[in-house]
C-alpha cells in the first residue's frame, strides 16, 4: 500500500461501490494474484515483464 489512510479508505469505498455497480469488477480488475511474500521474485517479475497483468497483486492471508 502507498497512500495515507484517508486515501486507503477512499479507495476501499470506491471499489466497493464499483462492485455494487458492476458486479465481479473486482476480480476483473485485479489479475494476476501472488500468493505468499516467499514469492515476491515472481510478483516484481509480473510487474516487469507482462504487459498484459492490469494489477498484480500478493495475497498475504487466506480470507
Amino acid at each position: 500500500m502507498n497512500a495515507n489512510r484517508r486515501h486507503f479508505e477512499a479507495g476501499i469505498a470506491d471499489l466497493a461501490l464499483g462492485e455494487v455497480t458492476y458486479p465481479g469488477v473486482i476480480e476483473r480488475i485485479l489479475t494476476n494474484p501472488v500468493k505468499g511474500i516467499e514469492n515476491y521474485r515472481e510478483l516484481m517479475r509480473l510487474l516487469v515483464e507482462d504487459k498484459h497483468a492490469l494489477k498484480v497483486y500478493m495475497e498475504l492471508a487466506d480470507g
